[in-house]
């Protein structure tokens, strides 16, 4: 059983003079497609379907269109097309190996958005060569074309092969078949592609083995075995990655710290009056610092902001941590610091409802940094001081280098950045960065 369609009757008929011809015939078990019929009929070209005349056009007037019925009409609902218009059931090796392959794009795409949208840019990147590279397959196959040689990740199919076999001469780990839970959110997602993918190329094998055992699609039955290995080296990027701070303490909860001034015992009974303590609004991620529901004014040469929020508890010194932007609306030219460190900073003026102050220094562009725990640097052999990269996902993920870090006993392991670093990275609450070594 084969069909006929209106773009294969084009091809057939197109040396033919369509003016003379007065028929066409084709065998019982053809099923001619409405749009191939609308075209004889447009063409004042009797259909004769098995001997039977299905279209007769008379020599003058509107052409006569025959009642369509299922025995001369469309295929069956259990049927469908292979490219070359020849009907197949719909459990055909071939139709099986397309949804497959379909099956494999569709998890592919998941796949990289899941990755990218956890901070994973580059084998996001890689996916989206993979998922091309599956739309080559599926090309290939449907309508019979040579499936282009594999070229992924800046590497060849012998280069993909190679690094797939001997992973410590590529990536310094060795093979860790088989996975567990604590090989990484990354490579476990990553394995279970890599295992859709082998799902394709048994399909592929079935669909195209022929008597001897050999397929007569060498190329796509080469190319998806390729395929695999090109995802389990995917998966030894990853696992090289993650061997450098280890694969749990990768992840690391980001805050975006807005404006805001830390308080001086003297200062604050300057502004709020003699014997004013802070007022606790709601505590901070780290231990003993929160909130308050008292607000000042900071006024600059060049402009001011009315209500900012101060942090307790009180500290030796005053100081206002503040964005770049910030920064050049007040008119002050404040240089990039680690909290506390305010040796040489400009000063500014604070007003609280009691009265004013001028300090004489202590305005900073608050420096993004990481606050860890000390067990948690034990964990992953970091020191105080040291500075990392923060790999960031989303949409408008950023990597942040040159990151210092933090460490206390009495800290909670998390990363500040501010409100410009924050915006250039659409951040929204609960997001994760991953820690990479410099």
């Amino acid at each position: 059983m084969s069909v006929l369609t209106e773009a294969a009757l084009r091809i057939l008929l197109k040396d033919e003079d369509l003016d003379a011809l007065k028929e066409y015939r084709v065998e019982a078990d053809v099923i001619v497609t409405p749009s191939a019929r609308s075209y004889l009929t447009d063409h004042r070209i009797d259909l004769v379907i098995g001997g039977k005349r299905v279209i007769k056009n008379p020599s003058g007037g509107e052409p006569v269109r025959a009642q369509q019925t299922n025995e001369t009409g469309g295929k069956p609902e259990y049927m469908t097309a292979l490219g070359t218009g020849e009907l197949v059931y719909k459990d055909h090796l071939t139709i099986k190996l397309r949804g497959r392959v379909d099956s494999f794009q569709a998890e592919t795409l998941k796949t990289l958005i899941a990755l990218r949208n956890a901070g994973y840019a580059e084998l996001a990147r890689c996916l989206s060569e993979v998922l091309d590279y599956a739309r080559a397959v599926m090309r290939a196959e449907v309508i019979g074309g040579e499936l282009p040689p594999m070229k992924l990740f800046g590497m060849d199919e012998d280069h993909i092969h190679d690094a797939s076999h001997h992973p410590m001469k590529h990536f310094g780990v060795p093979h860790f078949m088989p996975i567990t839970e604590g090989d990484g959110e990354a490579v476990l997602a990553l394995n279970a592609l890599r295992t859709a993918a082998r799902e394709v190329e048994i399909a592929a094998y079935e669909a195209f083995k022929t008597e001897s055992g050999a397929p007569d699609r060498e190329d796509i039955v080469k190319g998806l075995n390729r395929l695999s290995s090109a995802i389990y080296v995917l998966m030894l990027k990853a696992k090289a990655a993650e061997a450098k701070v280890g694969p749990r303490g990768a992840r690391i909860i980001l805050e975006a710290s807005g404006r805001h001034i830390h308080v001086s015992k003297a200062d604050l009974e300057a502004l709020f009056g003699p014997g004013h303590k802070l007022t606790k609004r709601g505590d901070l991620s780290q231990p003993g610092q929160f909130s308050c529901v008292e607000r000042v004014r900071l006024i600059g040469p060049g402009g001011e902001f009315p209500s900012v929020i101060i942090l307790g508890p009180e500290r030796p010194q005053t100081q206002a941590e503040i964005s770049l932007t910030d920064a050049k609306a007040l008119g002050i030219d404040a240089p990039l610091r680690l909290s506390g460190d305010t040796a040489g900073t400009p000063g500014v003026k604070i007003a609280g409802p009691a009265g004013e102050v001028d300090i004489p220094q202590g305005v900073i562009v608050a420096k993004r940094h990481v606050h860890m725990s000390a067990d948690d640097a034990a964990s992953y052999g970091l020191s105080d001081g040291q500075t990392v990269s923060v790999r960031c996902g989303g949409e408008r993920g950023v990597t942040f280098h040159e990151v210092p870090l933090r460490v206390s006993p009495d800290f909670a392991t998390r990363m500040h950045i501010d409100y410009d670093e924050a915006n250039a990275l659409g951040f929204q609450s609960g997001m994760t960065g991953f820690l990479e070594l410099n």
